[in-house]
């Protein structure tokens, strides 16, 4: 337990840094950008990384399994995912530019083309050499590449706003350029040390077949998040999507200590064979973050709609019912995203699936439904409910076939709360 906080407590520290950074780059577009203009950013960004994700085939995932495994060396991974970066990249960039690369308005093909292009290249070359740290348990370098290209991205923010020059396609290429300046600082630290760079294409096939369970799962998480972002774009504009968009962004912000428990735990779970007591303890941590997160939505609801309002202005006055909706999601949402990837790091990239399918088409439907009776509040509606599905969901699976009793999720032990002030007083010291 000391070492899962420890570990937590270095990706933590990142993330808060990380949380800084999408606060001001978020607050300074925002601004400078009208509803509608921050909707097609969204919409863009959010695109970029569906692509990447899913593009990518998985190999983060099934690279760090392999490489904490000790089934292949960490030479032999890191050069195989070099290997096919680039055509992985192409392939995924192509099907973003020709589903919005001409739809993006005031953009030439060719702008909105580069920038896509490089936002993709950029973003999938990050993502697959952190494959690398999470095999070896380089927590540390992991956080420093997930913090540097969120950090860029707000100094390129923070020089448009200073130049005036933030427009649509500024927005995009600041993106985009944050992850392709991150991308040489993850190569030099995922190979730095490292012999034995060869490409093992003949494990290429193992790895994809590990892989894209994986990175289609991630990918209908992704989606589920942002799912209702694109119908509301569809019923109404691309202004009311913006609306959407600053309140999934805040919601997003406050769910990143999540997100470093779940990359902590599926780092630590890739190098241990016991799979019970993994699952009992990932029961336990899901636990106490779905009932953190639960509790502090409720100053979520009470006080962010609010600061929605005072830092982005009136123009996203509407923005903040639908935030106060979504902040009732964040404890389902939170425990997502610590069950999921510590079991599949147990070599079960398909734990979920379905569950997963069914919770996309439950928020699709509700959206489909929701959103032109209710407007962006119905989206945050059905993707609230969506979350819940979900929770619900990895609880009977995890019954069914693990025969984890529902109750470690859901009711927080006296012996818990024991162990980690423990931890946390041994950390301290």
């Amino acid at each position: 337990m000391n070492g899962l906080f420890r570990d937590a407590f270095t990706i933590l520290f990142a993330r808060g840094f990380i949380r800084l950074a999408q606060l001001l780059s978020f607050v300074l577009l925002a601004r400078f950008l009208s509803p509608a203009e921050f909707g097609w950013f969204g919409i863009v960004t959010t695109a970029i990384t569906l692509s990447a994700l899913l593009g990518g085939l998985g190999l983060r995932q099934s690279v760090a399994y392999q490489i904490g495994r000790e089934q292949i060396g960490i030479g032999e991974g890191a050069a195989t995912a070099l290997a096919v970066w680039p055509l992985l990249a192409a392939i995924s960039a192509a099907i973003v530019f020709l589903t919005y690369g001409k739809a993006l308005p005031g953009l030439s093909p060719t702008a909105s083309g580069g920038a896509i292009f490089v936002g993709v290249a950029g973003t999938m070359l990050v993502m697959l050499l952190q494959g690398v740290f999470l095999g070896r348990g380089d927590i540390r370098a992991f956080s420093a590449t997930e913090a540097l290209p969120r950090a860029l991205l707000a100094l390129f923010a923070l020089l448009l706003a200073a130049t005036a020059a933030t427009t649509i396609l500024s927005a995009i290429w600041a993106y985009a350029l944050a992850f392709a300046l991150a991308a040489p600082v993850a190569a030099r630290l995922a190979l730095r040390g490292v012999s034995g760079l060869r490409p093992k294409l003949g494990r290429l096939k193992g790895l994809i077949g590990y892989g894209i369970p994986f990175a289609f799962n991630l990918f209908l998480v992704t989606l589920c998040s942002r799912l209702s972002m694109f119908v509301i774009e569809h019923h109404f504009d691309a202004a009311a999507a913006g609306l959407f968009f600053a309140a999934v962004r805040v919601n997003e912000i406050v769910l990143e200590a999540a997100t470093a428990f779940g990359l902590v735990v599926f780092s630590r779970s890739v190098r241990d064979t016991k799979t019970d007591q993994v699952l009992a303890k990932t029961a336990r941590v899901a636990c106490w973050i779905f009932w953190s997160f639960t509790l502090g939505a409720a100053l979520v609801a009470l006080f962010a709609p609010l600061v929605l309002q005072l830092l982005l202005g009136s123009g996203y006055s509407g923005a903040g019912d639908a935030l106060r909706v979504l902040a009732f999601g964040l404890g389902a949402a939170a425990a997502n995203k610590i069950i999921y990837p510590a079991i599949a790091g147990q070599g079960r990239p398909l734990f979920g699936t379905p569950v997963m399918l069914a919770s996309l088409v439950i928020n699709l439907l509700l959206a489909l439904w929701l959103v032109p009776k209710l407007g962006i509040n119905g989206g945050a509606l059905a993707l609230v409910l969506g979350q819940y599905l979900m929770l619900i969901g990895y609880i009977i699976t995890c019954r069914a076939r693990f025969n984890v009793a529902p109750a470690n999720f859901l009711v927080p032990s006296v012996e818990d709360f024991r162990k980690i002030y423990r931890s946390i007083k041994n950390l301290v010291r």
